[in-house]
């Protein structure tokens, strides 16, 4: 048990550098996932709008909501996840990875 604890120390220790490049994965993976249904709900409620109007809110939705959320989220869930004790650090990230492949299924992107 002691040889299971100390690897999934080290597998954290060695995550530990890269764990906004791991939450950047995660909320742009989530981004993709569910993307498309966002699109669809801005595109029914601008509709009525010029086509220019329409142009102007969907590339402020795609530059400032998208991008907002991977720059200032994801170093938000890397502080959140480095409180992470080390020996479940790993397992979580591992976790989360395959609850995002369960729901990319569940929406047919695999």
């Amino acid at each position: 048990m002691e040889i299971f604890t100390a690897y999934l120390i080290k597998m954290s220790l060695w995550l530990l550098p890269h764990l906004k490049l791991i939450c950047v994965a995660k909320i742009s993976t989530l981004l993709v996932i569910y993307g498309d249904t966002l699109n669809k709900y801005i595109k029914t409620n601008i509709r009525a709008m010029n086509f220019v109007l329409r142009v102007i809110v969907f590339v402020m939705v795609c530059t400032f909501a998208y991008g907002g959320l991977l720059a200032f989220v994801a170093p938000l869930l890397a502080q959140l996840l480095a409180k992470i004790p080390l020996l479940y650090l790993s397992p979580c990230i591992i976790t989360g990875f395959i609850v995002i492949g369960l729901l990319a299924e569940r929406r047919k992107y695999i």
